[in-house]
């Protein structure tokens, strides 16, 4: 599919769309590691309310994680320059579609013409 930003917009979303998703496969595998290494490595019999301690701790991880990375993609959009010219807020959602729309996911204003 075609983008509709410019060149130079489209080639910064991608930089962050990669570094975004490197950071969430990272997430993910630590996840799966944790919850291996729980399962193998903790000793049988175990408590359900131990087992929920886990899930609980490993759970509050991965939304921390989630949480700064979200925070990273703020940070990143604007030291590549990639904000709204209008509103100045990062146009980089992970599941945004500015590059079909062309339109600021936050003020809802065209970024292609100015």
């Amino acid at each position: 599919m075609k983008s509709a930003l410019p060149p130079e917009l489209e080639t910064k979303r991608l930089a962050i769309a990669r570094v975004h998703n490197r950071l969430i496969i990272g997430v993910l595998l630590g996840f799966w590691a944790v919850a291996a290494s729980i399962v193998f490595l903790s000793p049988r019999p175990i408590s359900m309310r131990t087992l929920a301690l886990y899930g609980v701790l490993v759970g509050a991880g991965v939304i921390y994680a989630m949480y700064r990375i979200i925070r990273y993609d703020k940070a990143i959009s604007a030291r590549l320059g990639f904000v709204c010219p209008h509103c100045q807020a990062p146009l980089y959602e992970p599941r945004g579609f500015i590059n079909v729309t062309g339109i600021c996911p936050k003020c809802k204003r065209s970024v292609i013409g100015k």
